[in-house]
């Protein structure tokens, strides 16, 4: 893979010293940055082991990244090239898929680090055709125990399909909505 990203802080006042999803109450900062990514050749074999083929993809994405004390918000772009209709058709259909994210945070400092949050996703999964959209709404709360090191968390998670990627359940049961509640923790050490 090659590839690169630049990152921009035009206010001198704002600059982000280390990337992190959350700051605590402390500081602030805005930037922006663009990359782009390539792999010029992947090998891969049909499910039955058969016929080898190849493809090449890249990825190219725009990101915005904004913190005030307390709250954080920041939001990607992306576009992708490369993407395989369906990996068991016989004949492989090539094309694009784009989308974003938008997700914003406010922690509690003085308040045992509760942190309230949302995040809206979209992505169109294969560009050339219709209805290949996901869409994805999330509510939840962090509890930051020990800064960036532990967190405990709490999401409610609805996701949308279109036709042509409806969800299964394993059982011949499709859906067009899944509906998440999720309870995870994260360690960083």
């Amino acid at each position: 893979m090659y590839g690169g990203k630049i990152r921009v802080n035009p206010f001198s006042h704002w600059i982000n010293t280390k990337n992190t999803e959350i700051y605590f109450g402390e500081g602030k900062h805005f930037s922006f940055g663009s990359g782009f990514f390539t792999i010029p050749k992947i090998e891969y074999q049909n499910s039955s082991g058969t016929q080898v083929d190849d493809l090449s993809r890249s990825l190219l994405n725009f990101d915005v990244t904004f913190h005030y004390k307390n709250l954080s918000i920041q939001s990607e772009f992306f576009k992708f090239d490369g993407v395989v209709k369906d990996f068991s058709a016989n004949q492989k259909t090539l094309g694009k898929s784009d989308g974003f994210y938008f997700h914003g945070e406010y922690v509690f400092d003085n308040f045992y680090y509760i942190s309230p949050f949302f995040r809206i996703e979209s992505w169109d999964k294969f560009k050339n055709v219709d209805n290949y959209d996901l869409n994805s709404q999330i509510l939840g709360v962090n509890w930051y125990l020990k800064g960036n090191q532990i967190r405990l968390g709490l999401m409610y998670q609805r996701d949308n399909f279109d036709s042509e990627i409806y969800e299964s359940n394993g059982r011949g049961e499709v859906f067009d909505r899944v509906e998440h509640l999720k309870l995870y923790s994260m360690w960083h050490y």
